[in-house]
């Protein structure tokens, strides 16, 4: 029964493994099915064995591709960097994954990935290689088309970011124009003001100084009420004409007299203490009494300060 048993566990054995020749069909059949092609070069570059599958992805028959270069099919661009990743693949003797575009039967070339596993002799010797390559032109469409989408999206940024700087500095020019002309108004009105100021001073010098006595010394002597009636309608315009300085005056230091802010007029003209008596028909000391209370009303009585040259300081 033993000797049965053993009998059978033989027989079973010689069913479940396949012979060479089983081996070789199955061999034969996964590579004539598989789409990556399969093939074995030698260390030339040569074909050994070319699988069905590049056919139908080089449109090359496998019986035309044995015996040429593999390199034949390498885009001429792609053969410099691909030779020498081969040959430091080589010199390594490792294993490679690398990139090319390979030229279809058609004349046009595709992206393929090739992954090579180098072959050894019994003795060691590096023979050769099995070539597993695939096609990755979608991959590889795909990636340029992302690159392109990223590079138009940067290129997008990079305008918005340039317009809006641009923009930015656009705004800041005008911003710089406006404060610029700004200025250039506030230069203009205060020099405006100044010489609206100064006009002021010059007709209230003017009539002051060369007017105004005449008319006192004509007052003085006798004259018929016509005349008199007349020279009071010019003396009375001609306070209009200059009562831009009382009025500043009068404002800014409302607790001075009328009498003292005629004889600030006076003072700011130039005049001294004789002359403005004789203007006014008053005494020297009144006059000077007058100075006095000017200078205390100013605040500048107890500070050595001209009083005409603080008078025209007075905006």
């Amino acid at each position: 029964m033993m000797e049965g048993d053993q009998k059978n566990i033989d027989v079973s054995k010689s069913t479940l493994l396949p012979g060479k020749s089983e081996i070789e069909k199955g061999q034969k059949l996964i590579s004539d099915h598989v789409l990556d092609m399969v093939s074995q070069i030698s260390l030339d570059g040569i074909f050994l064995y070319v699988s069905p599958s590049h056919e139908k992805v080089l449109g090359f028959k496998p019986a035309l591709l044995r015996g040429t270069c593999a390199y034949d099919l390498v885009h001429p661009d792609d053969l410099e960097a691909t030779l020498a990743t081969v040959r430091a693949a080589i010199e390594d003797r490792t294993p490679l994954k690398f990139e090319y575009r390979s030229r279809h039967g058609e004349g046009h070339y595709i992206w393929t990935e090739a992954n090579a596993n180098p072959l050894f002799a019994d003795d060691g010797c590096l023979v050769g290689a099995i070539l597993v390559t695939r096609d990755i032109t979608q991959r590889k469409e795909a990636e340029t088309a992302l690159w392109q989408m990223r590079h138009d999206l940067e290129q997008k940024v990079r305008e918005r970011t340039e317009g809006i700087r641009r923009r930015q500095l656009e705004l800041e020019n005008k911003n710089r124009e406006l404060e610029e002309l700004n200025t250039t108004l506030k230069i203009l009105l205060n020099q405006r003001e100044k010489d609206k100021r100064d006009m002021a001073d010059n007709v209230l010098a003017n009539v002051r100084g060369l007017i105004l006595p005449y008319i006192d010394k004509m007052k003085c002597r006798r004259l018929d009420d016509g005349l008199l009636a007349c020279l009071s309608t010019i003396e009375t315009s001609l306070a209009q004409i200059v009562s831009p300085f009382s009025r500043q005056l009068t404002s800014r230091y409302t607790h001075l007299t009328p009498r003292e802010i005629q004889i600030a007029h006076l003072v700011k003209e130039g005049r001294n203490s004789k002359e403005i008596a004789g203007l006014l028909d008053l005494s020297l000391p009144t006059i000077e009494f007058h100075r006095h209370n000017l200078r205390k009303k100013l605040g500048i009585d107890q500070q050595k300060l001209n009083l005409r040259a603080y008078l025209m300081s007075i905006d």
